[in-house]
């Protein structure tokens, strides 16, 4: 499988803590796939929903960001 990096935004706020954060937990979400599955048998994975579109919810709070979106992965 072949890493790829995309330079998206994957939220509409303007933060870019925010976009940092869904990048951080997309990332870990497609390792745990690959280590469950395993690398040999996965093609790709897609993206797809609000996330891919760019309409990801999440705010920052005093305690950090919070993110309301989920990631919809085929």
């Amino acid at each position: 499988m072949t890493n790829v990096s995309l330079n998206l935004g994957f939220k509409a706020s303007p933060d870019e803590s925010v976009d940092t954060v869904m990048k951080s937990l997309l990332e870990d979400a497609t390792r745990k796939i690959i280590a469950g599955i395993g690398e040999e048998k996965i093609k790709s994975i897609i993206l797809t929903g609000s996330v891919a579109r760019g309409e990801g919810s999440g705010i920052v709070t005093d305690h950090g960001v919070d993110v309301f979106s989920d990631f919809d992965l085929m």
